[in-house]
């Protein structure tokens, strides 16, 4: 259980960190893009007017028309500026969007919900199996695989899920879960089964 919450709270640190240096980062390109417009308009109108002949294959003609009717909207040309450039989203309404904290929390208490699911159902098993006298010699091995099963049936299940909401194909998506969850923690099972019989 310790081992469980110190790597959600590692999570939800990391989380947090990198939530808050990507909204940094975004509002200091937005802040910089904002002085190149407002001191030099010229350049930044002639970098958009090259881009949407160049990329999108504009007539001359017609890009001139789109920088011309964009750059009357300082926001929104600001905006594409930072896609086209460098692939930067700005939301707009940015309050609606989860602070570093809220993201964090979330994280933190999705990570401990799941890592709850292997642990409580070995010990659920573990004891329904420990009243049979019949399992109850067993119950060790038969908890650790009946909690196997349940973390692969969650990975599953989530996979599928995340296909259903990203519009991706859910089956595709529930075995790419599957897969990616049971290699690093078959890895890691091995690992620390080896060690163990080391220092046994």
């Amino acid at each position: 259980m310790g081992s469980l919450l110190a790597d959600a709270f590692a999570m939800s640190v990391g989380e947090y960190v990198s939530s808050k240096a990507e909204k940094e980062f975004v509002h200091s390109e937005q802040e910089r893009e904002k002085w190149e417009v407002e001191n030099c308009p010229e350049e930044e109108i002639s970098e958009m007017y090259n881009l949407y002949q160049l990329k999108y294959g504009f007539s001359e003609e017609d890009a001139q028309k789109m920088v011309d009717l964009t750059f009357k909207y300082k926001d929104f040309f600001i905006s594409n500026m930072m896609f086209e450039e460098l692939g930067l989203i700005i939301e707009q309404g940015d309050s609606s969007q989860p602070s570093p904290l809220k993201t964090a929390t979330f994280m933190f208490f999705s990570f401990a919900l799941f890592g709850l699911i292997p642990m409580l159902s070995f010990v659920s098993f573990k004891y329904i199996f420990s009243l049979s006298d019949l399992l109850n010699e067993f119950s060790q091995a038969l908890s650790f695989s009946t909690a196997c099963i349940c973390c692969a049936v969650t990975l599953y299940v989530l996979g599928y899920v995340k296909g259903k909401f990203c519009n991706m194909p859910p089956i595709r998506s529930a075995i790419t879960m599957l897969v990616s969850g049971l290699i690093p923690g078959t890895v890691s099972y091995s690992v620390a089964a080896f060690v163990t019989y080391l220092t046994s």
